[in-house]
């Protein structure tokens, strides 16, 4: 399984409150984050 995370939110900062399951190769494995805008650019987003 592959990792993949939906942008919820945009804060004014930049940061990104994400919900993101298939990390850690566990199946079910769902959770719910804010991270930085620095964090971000590592990802590549699709629209």
């Amino acid at each position: 399984m592959n990792h993949v995370f939906f942008v919820e939110k945009i804060y004014e900062d930049g940061s990104l409150l994400i919900s993101e399951g298939g990390w850690n190769y566990t199946r079910g494995n769902y959770t719910r984050r804010v991270i930085s805008a620095s964090y971000a650019t590592r990802f590549k987003f699709i629209d």
